[in-house]
């Protein structure tokens, strides 16, 4: 839960968590009632879009150091291409047949679970043998990275290479070479 405070020489400011980083974010504005007001509304629905995980530091700050920060930080995730979309359209299809595959590579596509529905079930089955801050991290890489990726995919067509692939675009730079 973030505030609204005042600095030594009366301005006020927020001060906020994002990403788990603390963040103090300094106005021009004076102690008064109604910029308090003002500040607080702003700081609620920045509040909201944190929670909501639609944030942008930059949006709100775009002078902040830290804007430059967190903007350089975000992975962009690119969103799944319209011969993917086709794919799975088709494989969804497949799935509403009655009459049986003709070959086996199909079968596989039908009976395996979507990604998101696989990984749920993991994680389901192997939180109990994980530590709580364990299961926030692997919760945190399925949400954030693995699942807006591989989302509306069967689970049958990931394989180690491109697996391989996902962990090279998320490690950073510094520990690829």
């Amino acid at each position: 839960m973030g505030s609204v405070r005042v600095n030594t020489q009366g301005k006020l400011f927020f001060d906020f968590y994002f990403e788990k980083v603390r963040c103090r974010e300094y106005t021009l504005l004076n102690d008064t009632v109604n910029n308090r007001r003002r500040m607080e509304r702003v700081l609620d629905q920045l509040e909201k879009e944190i929670a909501a995980g639609t944030f942008s530091y930059s949006k709100y700050f775009p002078t902040s150091q830290r804007a430059k920060l967190f903007e350089a930080s975000a992975i962009q995730i690119a969103p799944p291409t319209h011969g993917e979309l086709v794919r799975a359209a088709e494989d969804a299809a497949h799935g509403c047949r009655i009459s049986p595959p003709a070959n086996s590579a199909a079968l596989l596509l039908i009976t395996t679970p979507l990604f998101t529905e696989f990984s749920d079930q993991w994680y389901t089955e192997r939180e109990v043998d994980w530590k709580r801050s364990n299961q926030q991290k692997v919760t945190d890489i399925l949400n954030k990275h693995l699942v807006p990726r591989f989302r509306g995919r069967s689970s049958a067509p990931i394989s180690p290479k491109i697996t391989a692939k996902v962990k090279d675009f998320l490690l950073p730079e510094s520990i690829r070479s």
